[in-house]
């Protein structure tokens, strides 16, 4: 007996000093469970044989062989259940409950030892060294080893599918654990082993031993079979499935996310339900989406479609028809695709074309029209210095009192000439200023210095009334550009802020810069009216402007856009939290900058 007491003995030190590594591991694989599982049945199973052997009477003896008869049954569904996770098998990974009904027998036969005193058919004899088997035994034998076998070919299925190196052999390792402990038992239990005792316990050891090697060695359970539903599950489009009647049964979590939903919130509901949630606003455009997608032939697919949701997101959708094998559609699988960034970048890519386009343009007009603008301002101030002699005149002459009257108003005639021209040249400076290169020397500017800067600049214009609140973020990195033509941007747009607070009291607007990433970022928004949803695609374009043609030239923010582009930044505008116009500039740090510019250079 003492063979069997040390070999029961190695097997429990060893099953726990396992246990303990496994349980310690920092990843969470899919077989950490089970395989704690079977290690605590080896635990049970060899306590109860040191229990059993050393125990002082039979009612203890049969009380240690039932405690360790609790690890003996539970030990083929925990088995079945290591391997099916191991080999992704579906059935039981998507119906955890499923595996529970491999227990049943197990509980059964254990319920069965318990009671064997009343019924005497799970052991006709018991003492502590040896015993007699019932019918009910080998009842359970029946029922043990399909889960034990059934776990050992889904592990020769995972190794024969297995196309990684060193695959094979680490399944074939796992097999032979399996194997090995289990024709142990099966050969002492026919009689096949001329040994007194079951040396299951010994080849358990065995098994435990190769197991810890494979683990130390071989990486054993680092590795797993990658199952199609787990790529799916890491796409960034969204996957959605549903049955032929358009009822939704799946949806991996790029999906949720895109829908902002759960999955209890999506299963069960139709595809046109959830577009018609996202986009109520579009919710005839849903109903044709939907129809098409319910149209689709078994060999048919959906183009590309987007929506616009209400969460203010553009969403592609592409969908195909699911058919078995006979072509008779099952199902339909649709993909979601969130386009919002994309289109956003695509906005701006758009609009620095028509800035480029605009600029040269620019330098263009602004040359040939300020020359002859340079003549007419001269001529107009000739003629406004020759009306005032002719005002003399008239006084002693022999004009009639109309012919007076009319050429009184040609000071005041010539006066309104000289102020459009006025408001040309403005127009004409400022697209020369649009359209100019940045001549200054560039290099590292605090922007929060820019910031204060156009903050007391800005305090300088009309509407002094509105309240300015800044919040600076200590320890900006500095930017690479020019201090000048930045705060000529933030200037316009606290002074644009200004502008649409005229109307209303108490007006408010804050500034705020803050790092995001290695992103130098400068927030100027306002409580005002905001920037109605028709006019947000044109805010940018040069000569757009909502004000009064003695308000501005439409070109402020145009400048502004391309001087943070020239910077290698973006200037956007968003719906502002208290309703108003917020406007972001995002301008790459110092070192970034220098990055980009290097990186240009090279290119160039």
């Amino acid at each position: 007996m003492f063979g069997a007491i040390l070999q029961a003995a190695a097997t429990v030190l060893l099953a726990i000093t396992l246990a303990i590594y496994v349980g310690l591991r920092p990843e969470r694989s899919a077989v950490r469970n089970p395989l704690l599982g079977v290690l605590a049945t080896l635990v049970f199973w060899s306590v109860g044989v040191i229990w059993r052997l050393t125990a002082s009477n039979e009612g203890s003896a049969f009380a240690g062989f039932l405690f360790g008869w609790a690890g003996i049954v539970a030990l083929p569904p925990l088995w079945l259940l290591l391997a099916s996770r191991y080999a992704r098998l579906p059935v039981l990974e998507q119906r955890p409950l499923l595996a529970l009904a491999a227990f049943v027998p197990s509980l059964l036969a254990w319920l069965a030892l318990a009671s064997n005193d009343l019924h005497h058919l799970f052991y006709r004899e018991f003492s502590r060294t040896s015993s007699e088997r019932g019918p009910l035994f080998y009842a359970w034998l029946l029922c043990a080893y399909p889960p034990i076998l059934g776990g050992l070919f889904l592990f020769v299925r995972a190794a024969r599918n297995a196309s990684a190196r060193g695959a094979r052999s680490r399944l074939a390792i796992v097999s032979a654990i399996s194997l090995l402990p289990t024709m142990t038992s099966l050969l002492f239990i026919f009689g096949f082993l001329p040994v007194p005792f079951d040396p299951t316990p010994g080849a358990l050891t065995i098994s435990v031993v190769v197991l810890t090697l494979g683990i130390f060695r071989m990486q054993l359970f680092d590795t797993l079979p990658l199952a199609r539903r787990d790529i799916v599950a890491h796409l960034r489009e969204g996957v959605l499935i549903s049955d032929a009647e358009g009822i939704l049964i799946d949806a991996n979590p790029a999906a949720l996310e895109i829908l902002g939903r759960s999955h209890d919130d999506v299963r069960g509901r139709t595809f046109r339900a959830l577009l018609e949630e996202a986009s109520p606003e579009e919710t005839r455009r849903a109903e044709q989406i939907d129809a098409a997608i319910t149209a689709l032939g078994a060999e048919d697919s959906l183009a590309p479609t987007e929506l616009r949701t209400n969460r203010d997101r553009s969403l592609e959708i592409t969908a195909r028809c699911l058919h078995a094998g006979a072509g008779h559609p099952v199902g339909r699988l649709l993909v979601l695709r969130d386009r919002t960034e994309e289109r956003k970048y695509e906005h701006l890519l758009r609009q620095a074309q028509r800035l480029e386009t605009v600029g040269s343009l620019a330098a263009g007009v602004a040359h040939e029209v300020n020359n002859p603008l340079a003549f007419v301002r001269a001529n107009l101030h000739q003629i406004e210095r020759l009306a005032a002699l002719m005002a003399k005149h008239i006084e002693g002459s022999a004009a009639t009192d109309s012919e007076a009257e009319e050429l009184g108003e040609l000071p005041q005639i010539v006066t309104e000439c000289l102020d459009g021209i006025d408001r040309i040249g403005r127009i004409v400076d400022a697209m020369r200023r649009f359209s100019r290169l940045p001549a200054e020397d560039l290099g590292p500017v605090d922007l929060n210095e820019v910031v204060r800067e156009a903050i007391r600049l800005a305090e300088l214009h009309r509407n002094r009334g509105v309240t300015v609140e800044a919040w600076m973020a200590e320890g900006l990195p500095a930017v690479q550009g020019s201090s000048q033509r930045l705060t000529q941007v933030f200037l316009n747009l606290l002074v644009n802020a200004k502008q649409a607070l005229a109307t209303q009291p108490d007006g408010h607007i804050t500034v705020r810069t803050r790092l995001a990433r290695d992103i130098v970022e400068v927030v100027v928004m306002d409580d005002g009216p905001g920037v109605p949803e028709a006019n947000r695609d044109r805010i940018f374009d040069p000569f757009f402007t909502t004000k009064g043609p003695d308000d501005g030239t439409g070109l402020g923010l145009s400048i502004a856009f391309d001087i943070v582009r020239e910077h290698g930044g973006v200037l956007e505008l968003k719906p502002g939290p208290r309703g108003g116009a917020c406007f972001i500039a995002h301008l790459p740090s110092h070192a970034d900058a220098d990055t980009l510019a290097a990186s240009a250079a090279a290119d160039g």
